[in-house]
């Protein structure tokens, strides 16, 4: 799994971060949806955004709010170039992938679209790059 770096956050990135140090999701979604309502930026990418932090941690509930706020499935992460539903498939979260499917554009790498296509291409990837 990639790891989150602190280092430039947003106060989003922040709230989505500090579950790693303890903070239960439904106490970061809090912080996440007041954020939100203030104006964050969902989209921003410093170097991660919002949802591509939620799918590395595997927070549902964050998911899930930020999608029906409007948050941006298809912006990949600057450093790896993957989506928020590659990272979940990468993490072998189906029920994630599930929540991102709807949301997401097919990503061209994927031979089927489908929620068994992807978690499908990221297993076989993984079996390529060992």
């Amino acid at each position: 799994m990639q790891m989150v770096s602190e280092v430039s956050c947003t106060p989003l990135l922040m709230a989505l971060n500090s579950t790693k140090h303890g903070v239960s999701e439904s106490d970061s979604l809090n912080c996440v949806k007041l954020l939100v309502k203030a104006g964050a930026d969902m989209d921003s990418a410093n170097p991660y955004t919002p949802l591509v932090v939620a799918a590395t941690y595997g927070l549902a509930d964050c998911i899930k709010y930020l999608l029906e706020a409007g948050a941006n499935p298809n912006i990949p992460d600057e450093q790896c170039g993957t989506t928020p539903i590659e990272i979940v498939a990468d993490s072998g979260r189906r029920e994630l992938v599930d929540i991102l499917f709807p949301y997401t554009k097919p990503v061209q790498c994927v031979p089927s679209w489908s929620v068994d296509g992807i978690i499908t291409h990221v297993k076989s990837k993984h079996l390529k790059d060992k």
